[in-house]
């Protein structure tokens, strides 16, 4: 996990894009992380990225609606790694506290009013 803590996170709201339980999202080229208000889910691209022991993940055991990528052969990539904490607050206030100088637009299919900007 130490590797993590030096990897310069930016995080988006989520607005739609992912899992409604999700409230922010960043993405690398490597992994995903998704925060919801009880646990902090890395979804890993490819298993090399992995920790290693971390489980491979298939949709039934991800509960974030994220889709499955597989190789050629058909074998799933990606490992999922949840973490949550112990005695923690059930219901925390999850918000942003400082806005980034870019932004990310999410235009889906041709229909404008579905893009979101």
């Amino acid at each position: 996990m130490q590797a993590f803590q030096s990897l310069p996170l930016s995080f988006e709201p989520n607005r739609g894009q992912t899992d409604p339980d999700v409230k922010f999202l960043s993405r690398s080229r490597s992994h995903t992380v998704f925060l919801t208000g009880t646990e902090m889910v890395l979804d890993f691209t490819d298993r090399d990225s992995a920790p290693s022991g971390a489980p491979q993940r298939s949709a039934e055991k991800l509960s974030l609606k994220h889709p499955s990528r597989t190789s050629k052969s058909g074998k799933d990539l990606a490992g999922v790694v949840r973490v949550k904490l112990v005695a923690s607050n059930s219901a925390p206030k999850v918000s942003g506290t400082e806005r980034l100088p870019g932004f990310v637009n999410y235009l889906i299919g041709n229909d404008p009013r579905r893009w979101q900007t």
